[in-house]
């Protein structure tokens, strides 16, 4: 019994201790101490993907769920962070997308996080609306970005976790208190 009892404890300890493809960028590599991840899919629109990426979460460690949202790319040195972190064999979609139709190249582009529209790495030519309606943006595998039509399906697109928000998760700490009492009523038997 006090066996089967050790093993399940065991079990609860590692359960809120999620284990996802998401890398941080710390903050000793010069980052921001956000997570991200290389979502693969068989083709998104942009919308599907914002939606997809908003409904992620990762469990840090074991108590805080940091909710997901498509990159915002606000620097040069996150951009260069994607682009080396997950050698891009695809071109994900990102964060950016244009909130009305104005002339190119301005466009009125913003984050979906509402962030600053302060750092663009636009590739040559670009963003350049063609047929007048790419409205949404991905990534190329050198680390520019290129304007797309927001129907074009991508098979990938990178979410990112922000610390700076945290949301605990109440079932965690309901958890990790069971298990507590447990080793605790275990111990003294």
């Amino acid at each position: 019994m006090r066996r089967l009892l050790t093993i399940i404890l065991g079990i609860f300890l590692v359960l809120p201790c999620s284990f996802s493809a998401a890398v941080e960028w710390t903050t000793l590599a010069g980052g921001n101490q956000h997570f991200y991840e290389l979502v693969t899919n068989s083709g998104l629109t942009w919308v599907q993907a914002k939606a997809d990426a908003e409904s992620r979460w990762v469990l840090v460690n074991g108590v805080t769920k940091l909710w997901g949202h498509l990159v915002t790319l606000t620097s040069a040195s996150e951009n260069a962070f994607i682009t080396s972190a997950f050698s891009l064999s695809a071109t994900p979609w990102i964060g950016a997308y244009q909130t009305s139709k104005l002339a190119e190249p301005a466009g009125n582009w913003a984050w979906v996080t509402g962030e600053a529209w302060s750092y663009i790495n636009w590739s040559t030519g670009e963003p350049n609306d063609s047929n007048g309606d790419e409205d949404a943006a991905h990534i190329y595998t050198s680390g520019a970005w290129n304007d797309l039509h927001n129907p074009s399906t991508i098979t990938a697109y990178i979410v990112e976790y922000d610390l700076a928000a945290p949301i605990p998760e109440p079932g965690t700490w309901i958890l990790v208190s069971l298990c507590s009492m447990a080793f605790i009523w275990w111990r003294k038997r």
